[in-house]
């Protein structure tokens, strides 16, 4: 962990770079153009990786 650094995000395993980027641009664009709070924003940026993802995807 960072000294100073109020939170982090981390992952347990091994992940992607294209989907961790896909995630993040998600993750922020919602904490900052929407003004969710970090969890808010890490799940509503999660649940549409879900949605848009394959195997997730229903379209």
């Amino acid at each position: 962990m960072y000294a100073w650094t109020p939170r982090e995000v981390t992952s347990l395993w091994e992940v992607p770079d294209t989907e961790t980027a896909s995630l993040m641009s998600e993750f922020y664009g919602k904490m900052l153009q929407e003004n969710l709070s970090p969890a808010a924003a890490l799940r509503a940026a999660q649940l549409e990786m879900f949605r848009t993802s394959a195997p997730f995807s229903s379209a």
